[in-house]
Parts: C-alpha cells; structure tokens; sequence
C-alpha cells in the first residue's frame, strides 16, 4: 500500500505541488499504518484489541 500512495504522490507532484501531496499522503500513510497494526492484532489508540 505505501508503495502505491508513493506513486500516486510522485504522479500528482507536478500538477498539484508539494504541499497538496503532502496532505494527502500524510493521513492516507498514517491511517494505512493504523490497519496493517490492526490486522496483526495491535491495540488502538485506546489501549482495546482491535477486533
């Protein structure tokens, strides 16, 4: 998955400047990172399992 937000990021790079693929690939990365956490049975944010 972060490879396919790295490349979507370069494509947009030219047409929509740094700082738009920067929002944009910051919280897509971060939520990405909070699912593959779930999916290996990672406590949230709260201290519960994911189900």
């Amino acid at each position: 998955m972060l490879r396919a937000l790295l490349d979507q990021a370069r494509r947009n790079l030219q047409v929509d400047g740094v700082e738009a693929v920067l929002i944009h690939l910051a919280p897509h990365s971060w939520f990405e990172g909070g699912i593959e956490g779930y999916d290996r049975g990672q406590r949230d944010a709260r201290g519960e399992l994911a189900d």
